[in-house]
Order: structure tokens, then sequence, then C-alpha cells
């Protein structure tokens, strides 16, 4: 059914994206489907060159669509390598959760399917708007009104970016929020986020910097110094050191420094 189908899509195009994976023309399927059910002829799929299958059973639709799901290796075909049932939920978003499951199945990593990218792009009139779309590129949605945004961070209850004030000051916004979460002499410059704490970039004194404090832009503390110029911080995984661009040795470069300072 249309459910089914839809769920096939998405895993095949995900699949295809991490460029991990070779997805076979249902064209070259010799097996019969509709006897195999959840199961496989295994002599008929290795015939087709695949060195897995993957079997779903798909029931309801919408919101409440449910898949029982099966993934055999035609050369050890006794019994299934991975077995699980998901949903309820949309047909979209099980079929990134299987995606992902495949992915940890071979490769012993987590996947990124259902999750979303923000981006900043040039609009009409010379506007430039904070945008997210699915990481497969669907579900394009404009977040920001203003006129000019940028540099987009996700954090704690949602996304942040900077965008310029009435007063033609750039302020740090959180989506869905008319106030400024972070308003500063000069201009703030965008943040990232590791739990409740925040990186972000300033220009007081006129140089931009990095600073660390609370994730409400409280308690700012300068962890960089430097005359040149500091931007785009990104937290380590744990979180205890931060890497940036600066053009302090002429041209830009990446640094790395203990989340603490220095």
């Amino acid at each position: 059914g249309p459910s089914g189908e839809a769920l096939s899509a998405v895993i095949a195009n995900d699949l295809r994206l991490s460029a991990l994976f070779r997805v076979l023309d249902p064209r070259s399927f010799t097996a019969n489907l509709d006897a195999e059910g959840l199961t496989i002829n295994a002599p008929s799929w290795a015939t087709a060159g695949a060195t897995s299958v993957v079997k779903g059973q798909v029931t309801g639709q919408g919101d409440s669509a449910r898949v029982e799901l099966k993934v055999w290796e035609p050369g050890r075909p006794a019994a299934p390598v991975l077995e699980r049932s998901y949903g309820p939920g949309t047909a979209r978003s099980i079929a990134h959760r299987i995606a992902n499951d495949l992915l940890e199945l071979y490769t012993h990593q987590a996947g990124v399917f259902g999750s979303r990218i923000a981006f900043s792009r040039r609009g009409a009139r010379g506007r430039r708007h904070i945008y997210t779309v699915d990481c497969d590129g669907e579900n394009l949605s404009q977040v920001s009104t203003g006129r000019l945004n940028f540099t987009p961070g996700w954090g704690p209850g949602g996304l942040y970016f900077s965008s310029q004030t009435p007063e033609g000051f750039l302020a740090l916004f959180r989506q869905g929020r008319s106030s400024p979460v972070l308003r500063a002499d000069g201009l703030v410059m965008g943040a990232a986020f590791s739990g409740s704490r925040m990186a972000v970039v300033l220009t007081r004194d006129g140089n931009s910097d990095i600073y660390v404090g609370s994730a409400d832009g409280q308690n700012l503390r300068r962890v960089t110094t430097d005359s040149g110029a500091d931007i785009s911080p990104v937290w380590s995984p744990d979180g205890s050191k931060i890497a940036f661009v600066s053009d302090r040795a002429g041209g830009p470069q990446v640094y790395v420094l203990d989340a603490g300072g220095g």
C-alpha cells in the first residue's frame, strides 16, 4: 500500500545518501515476494546479488503506522540478523529509524536520519533568513522573520541564531521568541551549546572573541584574548574543549582551546 511504498522509498534514499550501501533495482529481484512474506528464499536473493535483504510488514496508516521488520543475509539464512518492531508513527519517521538501525547494524555507528539541518540563505530584497530542512532535503521551513539572520545553532529548547535588531545590531535569538536571549555592546555573532553551557562570539572592544557562559546568556567569561578575529566555536563531544576559527596567524585556521580558557 501507500505507506509501504513510502517506507521503502525513504529507506532506500537514506541508504543511498549514506554512500555506504548499494540499493538493488527491484527489477533485478527474482524471488516471489508475496510467497516469501517476511522470510527469504536465499538462493533467489543470492542470484540477484543481495548480501542483505530488508523485509517489513506495514499495518496502519497516517500517524498510526506500525512496521514489523526482519533483516536477512542470504549467506546465513537460518535466522534474521535483525528483528524489530516500530511504531506507531508516520511511515517517513519509521523509515528513518529503520535506516539508522541498518547503519548501526553494519557500521556500528549511529545514524543521523530523521534529524534536521539549519542554515542561513540569502533571499529577496537583500534579506537573509534561517531555514531548517530534514537531512534528506525534505520539509524545508523558514524559521526567522527579521531582515538579516545568521549563524544558526541548536541549543536548549530549539534553534538559536543572530538577528539584526531595529537599532542595527546583531543579537542572539531563539526560535519562536521575540525578545533576544543575549543583547550586548557590539555584535553577537552566533553561539554553540554543550548542555547548559554556551560559547558565543561577541565583538566587544571592536574585536570578535569567544565567550563562555550559561545557555541563557548569563555569567559570560572571555576565553580568547588574541588580537585576531576568533569566530565559529564548536564544542567537543565531551564538552571539555572548543574548536574555533581564527585569523591570528594571517589567514583563517582552526584552533582548539580548553573550555576553561587558554
